[in-house]
């Protein structure tokens, strides 16, 4: 069973940043796998899945948590402040599923929600493809790079231009496609991040009826509530910030640990770095502006 949560808001945040902390053990355990295959492991893909987090930010009618968007920022922060590759997963699994599950018609929800289940997506907003008009839809060929966590995802959406329109005002689209359609280039070989599996996908004059595909500027939400008008990028700046936050108070966290141990100084003055005066500060300082960088993220998210 995939979890569900509350409709209060204090209790749904809760219960969300409860399942993150659930998974702590699992993250930390599988880390070093997911560094040496370049993905995370389908044990903590499932585990993810499980929590129900992969649908916290999907329209409460689809089952999802439709969290807001302050609270959607603290869920990112937490699961990327344990675990820096599993807390960017979830975050692009999270918010691909909700924008399309937002977007798309009746006809394609009811074709990707079998039996009520949502399934597991990915996806890049950048439009590197091209869409040809055709009878019921388009032909799309196209290669997009950063798919994060492609590897475990049913379904996997895109950005397209659409071909052999207004040259000075081109029409962009999304379109949605099932994974097993698209070609996975094996090219995630980096320094960081390497546990999130960002391999670029590409397709080759694949159709896309036009029931799998939003976009123009008439484009709306079909489901969902107010959070989801912010339309792309707004509906992914939270969990961006939150990424960053939480890789941000991570690192200070392992800096502290580490000065509790490593001494520094000559011969019979050695000192604990936690203990030198000039290192206290730098932590300070650096922790202020740590904080002070949440609070405008979250006083520009709340105004919005």
């Amino acid at each position: 069973m995939i979890a569900t949560f509350p409709e209060q808001r204090e209790a749904k945040r809760h219960e969300l940043l409860d399942a993150v902390e659930s998974l702590r053990d699992v993250f930390l355990a599988s880390a070093d796998e997911a560094e040496a295959t370049g993905t995370l492991p389908q044990t903590t893909v499932d585990a993810i899945y499980e929590t129900g987090l992969f649908s916290f930010k999907t329209p409460q009618v689809l089952g999802g948590a439709e969290a807001d968007p302050m609270i959607q920022l603290d869920v990112i922060e937490a699961a990327s402040r344990i675990e820096p590759s599993a807390g960017w997963c979830v975050m692009i699994g999270a918010g691909s599923l909700a924008n399309l599950s937002a977007y798309l018609p009746d006809e394609a929800i009811d074709e990707i929600f079998i039996g009520g289940k949502a399934p597991m997506a990915a996806g890049v907003a950048a439009f590197s493809g091209e869409a040809a008009p055709v009878d019921g839809g388009f032909r799309v060929s196209g290669r997009w790079a950063f798919g994060s966590g492609i590897r475990h995802s049913q379904w996997v959406s895109g950005g397209a231009i659409v071909v052999g329109g207004n040259p000075d005002s081109p029409q962009n689209i999304r379109i949605v496609v099932p994974t097993s359609q698209v070609q996975i280039h094996d090219n995630w070989h980096v320094v960081g991040l390497r546990g999130t599996g960002s391999c670029e996908y590409s397709l080759s004059n694949v159709f896309v009826p036009q029931r799998f595909t939003w976009g123009g500027a008439e484009a709306r939400p079909q489901r969902g509530g107010p959070a989801y008008l912010l339309g792309r990028p707004g509906t992914q700046t939270t969990g961006h910030c939150g990424f960053a936050l939480g890789v941000g108070r991570r690192a200070l966290d392992a800096v502290t640990e580490l000065a509790q141990s490593k001494k520094r100084g000559y011969l019979g003055s050695m000192a604990l770095v936690a203990d030198r005066g000039s290192f206290q500060r730098a932590l300070g300082e650096s922790d202020l502006r740590l904080r002070g960088a949440r609070a405008v993220a979250l006083e520009a998210i709340e105004e919005a």
